[in-house]
């Protein structure tokens, strides 16, 4: 039974090397598919003078930009105003979301209404910047703890084992993000953070689980 479970153990750490490894390539080679929210785009505010109804507008949006990759924001509490973002917009689109925006709302001064911006590009590094150091501090507080509650375990059992625990699921989501060509939005980031808090409360679960286990009986 243990050395069935040794080799499950052994195939679960090779395909989690393998999908890091290809991971790292991919990163390396043609990066990350970066998602509309920090990927260079054109943004598109359109003040409307009455309210707008939403299902017209994203039909007229669908007819000018087609399947491309968008996105679409009320900027206002009055439902007077609308941000749209997507990829390139080129100048044909442009005046026909113009034409049939000042159609359907009856707008006259239809230039002064649709402002066009051009959004750069964001540097994931600066994204990831900001949680750098809270989080070595957190990990280093948290191990640390770890260290001493569980100090009988010895610090194999109670620190570096579930650090490189903590390490290869966090590369294996990210590995599987860039693999997999999902796009890193907005949700990527909070959604690490989620796993890693996952990730230790189920190291301490399990550590808690083992100290029960090796703690001996009482004698009478």
């Amino acid at each position: 039974m243990k050395t069935e479970e040794s080799k499950l153990k052994k195939v679960i750490l090779i395909v989690a090397i393998l999908i890091i490894v290809a991971g790292g390539v991919v990163i390396s080679t043609i990066g990350f598919n970066i998602g509309l929210d920090y990927s260079e785009s054109q943004n598109i505010k359109i003040y409307f003078e009455t309210s707008y109804d939403n299902d017209e507008l994203k039909q007229i949006v669908n007819d000018v930009f087609g399947n491309e990759t968008r996105k679409i924001q009320d900027i206002e509490y009055f439902n007077d105003a609308v941000s749209i973002t997507v990829k390139t917009a080129s100048e044909d689109q442009i005046n026909s979301l113009r034409e049939k925006i000042s159609e359907v709302y009856n707008i006259d001064d239809i230039e002064s209404h649709v402002i066009i911006n051009n959004v750069p590009n964001y540097r994931l590094s600066d994204l990831i910047k900001p949680y750098i150091i809270p989080l070595v501090i957190s990990t280093v507080v948290i191990f640390a703890y770890l260290g001493i509650r569980f100090r009988k375990l010895g610090v194999k059992k109670a620190v570096l084992l579930p650090l490189g625990l903590l390490a290869l699921l966090e590369m294996i989501y990210i590995s599987i993000i860039a693999i997999c060509r999902i796009p890193f939005g907005r949700l990527v980031i909070p959604f690490a953070l989620l796993i890693y808090i996952a990730i230790m409360v189920c190291i301490l679960a399990r550590l808690s689980k083992i100290e029960e286990t090796n703690v001996e009986p009482k004698k009478k």
